[in-house]
């Protein structure tokens, strides 16, 4: 049930992604921020046609993101992790909402900024990724754990 919320989330965010540009693109100025230095002010400048490369970056991940999650026993994981199909899905949703989440706070703060509604890239992406790390560590424990467990059928006596 988790999975499904997440994949739902992500195609909620995808849409996202592709519809605050579409929407906002009219009143966008003809140059728009394009690189931001860490305290959150523009330091990089490029043209506005440049919003749609990270709608169509965020794209081609979720595509990779739902073939990995389609076909999980062919992503390049150890054995023993290959043995939990189901946990190796609910990483690659998490690990997807996550990046989705980073694409569309990356292009609604660009939009917000370029507009002078006073939006700056702030801490919400770092925390993002630093929950992105938090998350795989986990889970890598988790499935390794997993692994572990006496109740494992493959495990001959």
């Amino acid at each position: 049930m988790l999975i499904r919320i997440m994949v739902v989330l992500n195609v909620i965010l995808l849409g996202f992604i592709w519809g605050y540009p579409a929407v906002h693109y009219a009143e966008l100025p003809e140059i728009i921020p394009s690189h931001f230095r860490g305290d959150g002010t523009p330091d990089g400048f490029g043209s506005k046609s440049l919003i749609w490369l990270e709608a169509d970056m965020a794209t081609v991940l979720f595509g990779i993101c739902c073939w990995m999650y389609a076909q999980p026993s062919r992503i390049n994981l150890p054995e023993d992790f290959k043995k939990s199909p189901e946990a190796v899905r609910r990483f690659i949703a998490l690990f997807c909402t996550l990046v989705m989440l980073i694409f569309a706070w990356i292009g609604y703060t660009t939009i917000e900024t370029a507009l002078g509604r006073g939006a700056q890239i702030t801490l919400a992406p770092g925390m993002v990724i630093g929950l992105m790390f938090v998350s795989i560590i986990g889970l890598l424990i988790y499935l390794g754990k997993a692994n572990e467990s006496p109740n494992r059928k493959d495990i001959q006596n």
